[in-house]
């Protein structure tokens, strides 16, 4: 199994002991298996089955709903039914889709692993994308009920020298391969980027904002911006709408969760330690994710300074009107990929950085 420490180390360094309010969900079981090189998002058929992403392998494994081991869908290579850089899928209508960001080509296959079609998609302008944070799931797929497919691009960092904040776009992918226009736009996680004798560097900023984005079963977007808790709900044909805002204490981001975090993403030379330490944000966003579950319920991972001190993650769950329903914590650093019939399956890391997926009960 891949180790990665992704928001596990700088989450935990001020590790208490202390009671919490919430309820505190512990898992029902953990799924690790030596088969899985990492985890990059999770899906389930009607039946139960758990498909999992595995960008190492370059496949997609499949388990049944008690946990064993079933089968492997897609190999290496550049051929029909293979992969170079899997980077997303979904299940829809008893399909598989596949999202390869190297070869820029959706694939489909049945549930069985059967090969039912390839489509290139045709853009030079803008880049396939996902998030690049193994723990949290990488998202860059929606299908919709009617089949169309939705994919996440952004636009290349080509010219340094005008001020254009870097953005992500959702666009539908029309029969014929094409991008059509834009769906909705959000800000990218945002970049440093410095200006040196012969040429420009661009750094990510640690620990900084990103976007997230859902889709509803009712086949709407919800979306945010981490720095701060406003999620807005976007129809596919209409403008967007102000679902959720609310205020969260900022949790002042230490020394010592700074280098725990540079850590983890293997930053080790001291110079780019020290340039790091330079652009990061002051204070954690107000939140880490969002999902929507089959009942169209919000479940929004808030960085509080509670549950950061405990450790754990805490996760509000609002209705598909926007209103608070309730408050619940994980026992550990997880996050939930989907959630389904009262069941949540989230991603987590073991403390030597080893993914899992930890599967909790909900109702």
């Amino acid at each position: 199994m891949y180790r990665v420490g992704l928001l596990t180390g700088w989450l935990q360094v001020l590790l208490l002991t202390s009671a919490v309010a919430q309820p505190v969900l512990t898992p029902q079981r953990l799924l690790e298996n030596e088969r899985v090189g990492a985890i990059l998002g999770l899906a389930l058929d009607h039946d139960g089955r758990l498909y999992v992403a595995d960008p190492v392998n370059r496949c997609v494994h499949v388990f049944s709903e008690t946990g064993t081991y079933l089968r492997q869908i897609g190999r290496p290579g550049m051929g029909p039914g293979e992969f170079q850089a899997l980077a997303a899928m979904a299940i829809r209508h008893n399909q598989l889709y596949t999202l390869d960001v190297e070869t820029r080509r959706l694939t489909r296959f049945s549930l069985d692993g059967t090969l039912l079609g390839t489509l290139s998609i045709q853009t030079q302008e803008e880049e396939l994308t996902v998030s690049a944070d193994l723990l949290l799931g990488a998202r860059g797929l929606w299908v919709a009920a009617d089949s169309q497919v939705f994919i996440l691009t952004t636009r290349p960092f080509a010219d340094p020298t005008q001020a254009v904040r870097p953005i992500v776009t959702v666009r539908p992918l029309n029969p014929d391969g094409t991008l059509g226009a834009p769906v909705l736009e959000l800000p990218d996680t945002p970049r440093h980027v410095e200006y040196m004798e012969g040429g420009v560097r661009v750094d990510l900023v640690p620990l900084g904002p990103r976007p997230v984005i859902a889709l509803t079963p009712d086949d709407q977007f919800v979306y945010g911006y981490t720095e701060r808790l406003e999620v807005y709900r976007k129809p596919r044909n209409g403008p967007p709408q102000l679902l959720i805002r609310q205020d969260i204490p900022r949790v002042p981001i230490s020394d010592a969760m700074l280098e725990a975090y540079l850590q983890e993403i293997g930053v080790t030379n001291p110079e780019a330690i020290a340039r790091n330490r330079r652009i990061a944000p002051k204070h954690l966003s107000a939140f880490q994710d969002l999902i929507v579950d089959d009942q169209g319920q919000i479940w929004v991972a808030v960085n509080t300074p509670e549950s950061v001190e405990s450790g754990q993650t805490e996760y509000w769950v609002f209705g598909p009107d926007g209103q608070l329903r309730r408050k619940l914590r994980l026992d550990r650093v997880a996050y939930f990929y989907l959630i389904r019939q009262g069941t949540g399956y989230a991603l987590t890391a073991t403390d030597e950085g080893v993914q899992q997926i930890a599967v909790y009960a909900v109702k």
